[in-house]
């Protein structure tokens, strides 16, 4: 019976610790604890949640990205599907392709895109949270469908290996292919 008395309250105490560790996103997947999935307000005051970054477009088409004026760039990561895709969810490990577009956030000028041009050839992303492409986007992908698209605002510290990049960058993201 000791043994019980003991065993019991420390197995209690484990599952509410995992329960506060554990964060779950809108599709009942893990969240990596850096992103933020749901549009909520920044835990950091002046800074930008993904509700103040406005886009427009649909899935078919380029998206276009209104950078906020009135707050800051977010210090983290920060996530929020636009639009739930009803295919397979890309986990650590999976190879995407992916139509995006990347804003500056200083300027809101597009620096980069792929998919939406005459060609249509989409970027391959292999070996997702482990690519070495470019991190925070690598951590802000994961955890999307396949068919949906995604906002991820990456601060300048983890938008490119570079640490001397002065800006953040805003993804939009559409995920045309998930494959484990």
């Amino acid at each position: 019976m000791r043994i019980v008395t003991r065993v019991v309250p420390l197995l209690l105490a484990l599952l509410v610790l995992t329960a506060c560790v554990s964060r779950v996103g809108p599709s009942g997947a893990a969240v990596h604890p850096s992103v933020s999935q749901a549009p909520t307000a920044s835990p950091v005051s002046g800074e930008c949640s993904t509700d103040d970054v406005k886009v427009t477009g649909t899935l078919e088409e380029k998206p276009a990205v209104a950078v906020p004026t009135d707050c800051k760039s977010p210090s983290r990561v920060i996530a929020a599907d636009l639009e739930v895709g009803g295919g397979p969810q890309a986990v650590r490990g999976s190879d995407l392709d992916i139509n995006y577009v990347m804003v500056a956030w200083s300027t809101g000028e597009e620096l980069d895109r792929a998919g939406y041009t005459s060609n249509g050839n989409t970027q391959a992303v292999t070996n997702l949270g482990r690519s070495g492409w470019i991190h925070g986007l690598d951590e802000g992908l994961i955890g999307i469908r396949e068919g949906g698209r995604r906002l991820v605002v990456l601060p300048p510290q983890r938008a490119t290996s570079d640490t001397a990049n002065p800006d953040a960058l805003i993804f939009v993201v559409d995920a045309v292919s998930v494959r484990d």
